[in-house]
C-alpha cells in the first residue's frame, strides 16, 4: 500500500481532502518513477502485484498509473478505481493552509492532532464515518482478490487501513505517512503482519540514477 506522489498543494501545505481535486506535480513523478523501479529491483523480496486498487482521486490514480509504468515498462495491469478509499473529507479545512486552519479553529485542530477519532470537520465527515467507508472498501478487495495486490491511498486512508490489519488503534498517530511512502504486508488467511511501514527508501536514489 503506497500514499499518492507529491502535489503542489502538499508542498504548499493546504488541505485537500476530497474537493481539490490536485494532480501530482514534477516531484510526484519522480517519486512514483522511482516507487515503480525500486519494487522491480526488489520483486524477489516482495513480489509485484497483479492489480492496482486505487482512490479515486486523480493524485492516486495518476500515482498507479506512473508507478505501474516505471515497474513494466507498459501499462499491464487493471486499476481499479475506488471512491470508497479517497480521502477523508476535511469540509471547511480544505484549500487552506494548515497554520491558518489552527489560528481559525484551535480547539478541532487539538482535537484533530490529539484524538483524531473523536474529529467531525465542520461541513465535512467525521473520523469513524471515514473509517467506515474506507474499510468497506478494503473488505471488497480483501474478499474478491487472491495474491499480491497494490493499493494507492492518502494519508488518512493509509492509516485506517493499517490500525485495521494490524489491529492497532494507536497507528493513527504513530506511523507517518510521506508522499509515494511503501507500506508492505503479509496476509496469512485473516491474519496480517507489518513488513514494512512507510519506507521511502526509493526517494534515496542517487540524481543521475532518476532520470
Amino acid at each position: 500500500m503506497i500514499r499518492h506522489g507529491e502535489t503542489k498543494e502538499n508542498k504548499d501545505g493546504v488541505y485537500q481532502g476530497r474537493t481539490i481535486e490536485s494532480s501530482i506535480n514534477e516531484t510526484g513523478k519522480i517519486q512514483s518513477k522511482l516507487l515503480g523501479k525500486f519494487m522491480k529491483a526488489f520483486e524477489n523480496y516482495f513480489p509485484l502485484p497483479f492489480i492496482i486498487f486505487s482512490s479515486s482521486a486523480t493524485r492516486a490514480l495518476q500515482t498507479g498509473a506512473a508507478v505501474e509504468y516505471s515497474m513494466f515498462g507498459s501499462h499491464r495491469l487493471e486499476l481499479v478505481s475506488m471512491p470508497e478509499l479517497q480521502e477523508i473529507d476535511h469540509g471547511e479545512w480544505e484549500g487552506r493552509r494548515h497554520a491558518d486552519i489552527q489560528a481559525a479553529y484551535p480547539e478541532l485542530y487539538k482535537l484533530w492532532l490529539e484524538h483524531p477519532m473523536a474529529m467531525c470537520f465542520p461541513g465535512g465527515e467525521s473520523s469513524k464515518n471515514a473509517e467506515s467507508r474506507v474499510l468497506s472498501g478494503l473488505k471488497k478487495i480483501l474478499e474478491g482478490t487472491d495474491g499480491n495486490i497494490l493499493i494507492v491511498g492518502h494519508v488518512i486512508t493509509n492509516l485506517f487501513v493499517l490500525c485495521n490489519l494490524l489491529k492497532n488503534p494507536k497507528m493513527i498517530r504513530g506511523v507517518r505517512q510521506h508522499n509515494t511512502c511503501l507500506n508492505v504486508i503479509e496476509r496469512n488467511g485473516n491474519e496480517f503482519k507489518d513488513i514494512m511501514l512507510n519506507s521511502t527508501a526509493h526517494l534515496l536514489t542517487p540524481p543521475e540514477a532518476q532520470k
